[in-house]
């Protein structure tokens, strides 16, 4: 190819709406893994009253047992931002590069709630919590030439394991918390009243996890009333509602 190809921009589809969609670091590097023309799943639009469509992704599991990967396969698309500003995507192939188009809508993928969502972060949490054990048989030599290197690297393999591993524990947990904050600020009450507006504590009480991660989710998605008719209350800023 020559230079004046490699400066090419290819602008056939710069007309075209995109959707972008950000995806949880399992699901990448399981489509990272993917053949090129693969089916990576299904997306339905279920239209509701409110006018308002719910979509959601089915991920394809071609054949595999998806139960030992531990990664869900069914998620909502929570829209991020109604308004893209203008973005636009590129990609770059043998071709050169190439513009995709503009970004319509942005997204990020939430794993539906789910009974088995649910056992898949606590077999994460467990995995996670559980530390390594090695037995080795050897004499009183190779005991005593062996012990300082043996611990040296054991201690550097379990941290690059345990940051690998925190890493994807916490990603999927935050998502997991993200749908439950969504779910519980879309409840209706017996009068079908949209229940917008929760106390810390009752928040607390309905996720079941009181730590750090909660009150920094709900810096992000929501804003705190200090005073005023719904003092001490979180509602979800306007750019999270359902509308």
């Amino acid at each position: 190819m020559s230079e004046e190809e490699d400066d090419t921009v290819r602008l056939e589809n710069e007309l075209r709406d995109v959707w972008l969609v950000k995806v949880p670091p399992r699901v990448a590097r399981l489509w990272e893994k993917s053949k090129e023309d693969a089916g990576l799943g299904k997306l339905r639009i279920h239209h509701g009253e409110d006018d308002k469509p719910r979509i959601t992704f089915h991920m394809a599991t071609d054949g595999q047992d998806m139960s030992k990967i531990a990664t869900a396969t069914d998620f909502n698309l929570q829209f991020s931002d109604s308004k893209s500003n203008n973005m636009r995507i590129f990609s770059k192939g043998d071709g050169g590069v190439e513009m995709q188009g503009v970004v319509e809508y942005s997204f990020f993928m939430q794993p539906l709630q789910s009974q088995e969502y649910e056992n898949i972060v606590q077999k994460r949490t467990k995995v996670a919590n559980t530390k390594a054990r090695e037995t080795k048989e050897m004499d009183a030599h190779d005991a005593i030439r062996l012990q300082n290197k043996t611990r040296i690297v054991k201690m550097k393999d379990r941290d690059e394991e345990s940051k690998r591993r925190k890493f994807a524990d916490d990603s999927e947990q935050e998502a997991f918390l993200r749908e439950k904050i969504f779910e519980l600020f879309a409840r209706k009450d017996e009068d079908g009243n949209r229940l917008s507006h929760w106390q810390l504590k009752d928040l607390k009480r309905e996720i079941g996890i009181g730590d750090s991660m909660v009150r920094n989710l709900l810096k992000t998605l929501c804003v705190y009333h200090r005073d005023g008719e719904f003092a001490r209350c979180y509602e979800l800023r306007p750019e999270f509602k359902p509308k």
